[in-house]
């Protein structure tokens, strides 16, 4: 759940250009031609750090935007670092908040060393997905800031509790 309306958290995911404000591993996005008029071809290079290492990863996708708060997402292997990847979105509203649910699975082209493992890989992961999902709810309540123009006491409390984002917007 997400204390930020459902059509913000919507947009904000849906913001390919801009995606360092939610993942700030993301260092060049490009929307390229897809060969499917619904999606929208998204390619992004991302950098990590693990330790003493320091790699780029490629992701290269086709993003189709369902209706109804659904995005479903492809990830095509002759164009990124994967051999196969899939995911889903599912933004509903809950009234001032926002319910968002988000499966992906991605199958890496790249060694992980056993040193590294699953269990390691996984953790990692499930932080860098707290942490979107912490940025997508502060970006939807900036963009909503925004937009506003005579805040109720309600959402001004919902606009200033949580964490900051604005730092990560660079």
């Amino acid at each position: 759940m997400l204390d930020a309306p459902s059509d913000y958290v919507y947009d904000v995911i849906t913001d390919y250009k801009n995606a360092y404000r939610i993942n700030p591993a993301v260092i060049e996005v490009q929307i390229l031609p897809s060969e499917q008029d619904d999606a929208i071809r998204v390619r992004n290079i991302s950098e990590h750090k693990l330790g003493p290492l320091n790699f780029e990863i490629v992701w290269a996708g086709d993003i189709k935007e369902m209706g109804n708060g659904q995005v479903s997402v492809t990830t095509l292997p002759d164009h990124c670092s994967f051999e196969s990847g899939s995911a889903i979105w599912k933004i509903r509203s809950r009234g001032e908040q926002t319910w968002v649910y988000h499966e992906s699975t991605l199958k890496p082209k790249f060694f992980v060393p056993p040193l590294i493992g699953d269990f390691l890989m996984k953790t990692i992961m499930e932080n860098k997905a707290i942490s979107t999902f912490r940025k997508i709810e502060c970006n939807a309540k900036l963009k909503l800031e925004r937009d506003m123009w005579d805040a109720t006491d309600r959402l001004n409390t919902l606009l200033h509790q949580g964490e900051d984002c604005r730092d990560d917007m660079g």
